[in-house]
């Protein structure tokens, strides 16, 4: 069997220049890069698109630079399958998604009080890796300016 490497990047609505927020709504947009291998002859790529959450989060607009050749539900998740043959050079697939975020759902959640993780949970959930550089002082001076703001202020 032959396989490809993939590199994905996920471009978070963290960017301003990608989310969008009019009213109660966000611009999301994630690019996945498919580099194939000398031998890989196809791509069969499968990856979770947004769907409408009833309590809070409808999906207004869904765009794909490429489309699928297949839209399926698997349970709770909502997948989206590409195809692509003869591949030789990196396939550069975006999807982008506008969706409205109901005042009843994640705006007017209350924190946990007094849930914590065990420490080691903690530390093994928090602790940077490779690609999630969770250490590094922009991503943390980010974390806290989140972190002060209102709900609503913190989703967008």
């Amino acid at each position: 069997m032959r396989f490809c490497r993939i590199a994905i990047l996920l471009l978070s609505i963290v960017s301003p220049t990608l989310a969008k927020p009019a009213g109660l709504q966000a611009t999301v947009c994630w690019t996945y890069v498919l580099t194939p291998a000398p031998e890989t002859a196809t791509i069969n790529f499968i990856c979770l698109i947004p769907r409408d959450q009833s309590d809070w989060q409808k999906v207004t607009d869904l765009r794909f630079s490429h489309p699928p050749v297949e839209r399926l539900n698997d349970g709770d998740d909502a997948l989206a399958r590409f195809f692509f043959r003869d591949v030789k050079t990196p396939i550069t697939l975006t999807i982008t998604a506008t969706v409205s975020l109901k005042s009843a759902g994640l705006l007017n959640r209350r924190p946990a009080v007094g849930l914590r993780l065990p420490d080691a949970d903690r530390k093994s959930a928090t602790a940077p890796e490779t690609y999630i550089e969770s250490d590094d002082p922009k991503v943390t001076d980010l974390a806290r300016q989140i972190r002060d703001g209102t709900p609503a202020q913190q989703l967008i």
